[in-house]
């Protein structure tokens, strides 16, 4: 019985070992450090803003066919809201907001309509119609 425990306490000892993750490899290459902050420098072309503005242009419905106002959200893809405001469906809605730079798509619920736009350069063109379903 000693024999198969000495086995399985070496077994696990083993799986431990072996398990652990490799430590990083070294840089290669020469890294110069600088001695101070007036040494630091960034390429002209480096941009420090971590936001950006986004433009959005949502047409609105036919005015002789329905004009109530109806709440429209925009949402990152975690459900943050960046905007929320009534707007009359009859009307064009034109927003300039300020969104992290990393976000790449942005959520817009209006009533039943609902989409993932993509910010692309900065500019978002979309309506306020819901999508038809196609029937055969």
């Amino acid at each position: 019985m000693k024999p198969l425990f000495h086995f399985i306490i070496l077994l696990c000892l083993v799986a431990c070992i072996a398990c652990q993750p490799e430590p990083p490899s070294a840089p290669t290459g020469t890294t110069q450090r600088p001695t101070s902050f007036d040494n630091i420098s960034a390429s002209n072309t480096f941009d420090w803003s971590t936001s950006r503005e986004v433009i959005l242009h949502f047409s609105g419905f036919n005015a002789n066919f329905v004009d109530q106002k109806t709440v429209l959200i925009l949402s990152d893809p975690n459900q943050n809201t960046l905007y929320k405001g009534a707007h009359p469906s009859g009307e064009e809605i034109n927003l300039h907001i300020q969104v992290p730079t990393s976000l790449e798509f942005i959520n817009m619920e209006y009533g039943i309509t609902k989409r993932k736009l993509s910010i692309g350069d900065g500019t978002i063109v979309s309506s306020l119609l819901p999508s038809l379903p196609i029937v055969p």
